[in-house]
């Protein structure tokens, strides 16, 4: 029986439900409306360069809930879905003369203009594209709502819980990767966080530098300090930052000097204080190299007769 790849199914599947028609509408339609707008909307949502992204996916993908189309389709995130929609339909409810399907045929008519800063194209049609955009607009409303009302009470709603716990790292590793992509200069946060990856490696490392007022530790222990940043080692390419580069080659300079110090110091304590050590073990050499020339002299004597 012939062996099937899964890869290759899942290929196949996807090139199966490719739409040319719909493909070639969009194209067209796209091509002549930016032809008559004029449209330049850069790039503004990236894709997460595959070098980084390979180091830790999990740090670029939403844990709670997606916005906007590019994780749509992960059914992890599927349970959203539903508060996702009572945002619609209480936003609908809550202003007068509002009528959802009136914001759905609005972003219908912005098709080409939602769908230009993303990097990767969208494999939505019109209508789904629009009203995921009007859902996860309504429900970003009630969102940030809530977000005042817990600034001037106190209190935490249930949505909000999550931005409590805000990961650093992610933040972070997501910072780093948005550099990459839009930066066209030196890559400043990525030097800064070779640099922090180089002076920490141990939970040591982050005790001293803690103490001394170097850095401060909002996480929960020094372990996980020293585990993020030596984690955040790669860049997506070499980059030259010059102040950075000076603290790197400074630090370098005092690592060595320090290095430096400790040999001068165990040669001092265990060398040069030894000298009756010393003074035997020269001795002992001597005694053992004379005994060997000793031991081969007559032999050399003896070939040189024969021949």
């Amino acid at each position: 029986m012939e062996k099937t790849n899964p890869t290759t199914n899942t290929v196949n599947n996807n090139i199966s439900h490719f739409d040319e028609n719909r493909w070639l509408d969009r194209v067209r339609r796209s091509f002549c409306t930016e032809l008559e707008e004029g449209l330049g909307v850069s790039v503004a949502v990236f894709d997460v360069p595959k070098l980084l992204r390979a180091i830790k996916p999990e740090a670029y993908v939403p844990q709670h809930f997606a916005i906007g189309p590019y994780h749509q389709k992960r059914p992890e995130l599927r349970d959203m879905e539903r508060y996702k929609i009572h945002a619609a339909k209480k936003a609908e409810s809550s202003f007068k003369d509002f009528k959802f399907d009136h914001l759905v045929e609005q972003f219908l008519k912005l098709d080409n203009k939602i769908r230009a800063p993303y990097h990767r194209f969208l494999d939505f049609n019109e209508e789904t594209l629009a009203w995921m955009m009007a859902i996860d607009t309504c429900f970003l409303l009630e969102f940030l709502q809530k977000y005042q009302i817990e600034d001037g009470t106190g209190l935490v709603p249930p949505p909000t819980n999550w931005m409590n716990d805000a990961n650093t790292e992610i933040i972070l590793r997501n910072l780093v990767a948005y550099e990459a992509s839009v930066a066209k200069g030196p890559l400043v946060l990525a030097r800064y966080t070779e640099l922090m990856n180089g002076i920490i490696d141990t939970v040591e490392d982050v005790k001293i530098l803690r103490k001394s007022g170097i850095i401060l530790n909002h996480m929960k222990s020094d372990r996980e300090v020293a585990d993020l940043w030596n984690g955040m080692s790669r860049s997506i390419r070499l980059t030259r930052v010059p102040k950075i580069d000076q603290v790197i080659d400074n630090v370098k300079n005092f690592n060595n000097r320090k290095l430096k110090v400790k040999a001068d110091k165990f040669l001092k304590k265990y060398v040069f204080r030894s000298w009756r050590i010393l003074t035997l073990l020269a001795t002992l050499i001597l005694l053992v190299m004379t005994g060997l020339q000793t031991k081969h002299f007559p032999l050399a004597i003896a070939d040189k007769r024969i021949w």
